[in-house]
C-alpha cells in the first residue's frame, strides 16, 4: 500500500515537471466567446421547446446569422478553410501532452506489476 502512494505522488510530481499538470495555458477572451456562443446555440437546440415560438425564432435567427457571418469565432479568416490537425501547433501540443500523460500512467503501473 506504501508503494501504492508513492507511486502516486511520484507520478504526480512527474506529470507537474513535465507540464502537463494543470493547464498552464488560459484560454484568450475570442477563444471563450466562441465556446460561449457555441454552447449557446446546442442549449437553444436541447431546450428551445420550452419557450415561445416567436422566442425561439428570433433567438434562431440571431445566432444562425452570427454562426454564417463568423462574429463570434476566435479567427474568422479560417471560417471557410478546413484545419489538418497535424499542421495546427495547438493539436499538435494537445496529442504530445495527451502521449505524456499516457506515458506517465505506463511507467508506474509496470513498476507495480
Amino acid at each position: 500500500m506504501v508503494v501504492m502512494v508513492l507511486v502516486g505522488v511520484f507520478r504526480d510530481q512527474v506529470t507537474v515537471l513535465l507540464g502537463g499538470g494543470p493547464s498552464t495555458k488560459k484560454p484568450g477572451l475570442k477563444a471563450i466567446r466562441e465556446t460561449r456562443i457555441l454552447a449557446r446555440g446546442a442549449t437553444l437546440r436541447n431546450y428551445g421547446n420550452h419557450i415561445p415560438l416567436t422566442s425561439f425564432t428570433s433567438r434562431k435567427n440571431f445566432l444562425s446569422n452570427a454562426y454564417k457571418k463568423g462574429e463570434y469565432l476566435k479567427n474568422p479568416a479560417m471560417m471557410n478553410q478546413t484545419v489538418n490537425p497535424m499542421t495546427d501547433p495547438a493539436g499538435m501540443e494537445m496529442m504530445m501532452e495527451g502521449m505524456k500523460k499516457n506515458f506517465l500512467m505506463i511507467i508506474p503501473q509496470t513498476i507495480i506489476m
